[in-house]
């Protein structure tokens, strides 16, 4: 039986990071259930 074969992982690029990270900035504050930073 043949090893099993792992996916290959993809590598985003630079753009497609700042990308992301633009569209999780942009998105409207979670509301707080216990999991945001302070709410201790």
């Amino acid at each position: 039986m043949p090893p099993a074969r792992r996916t290959k992982p993809y590598i985003y690029s630079e753009i497609e990071i700042q990308a992301l990270v633009a569209a999780a900035l942009s998105l409207p504050p979670a509301l707080d259930a216990g999991i945001t930073a302070g709410s201790d």
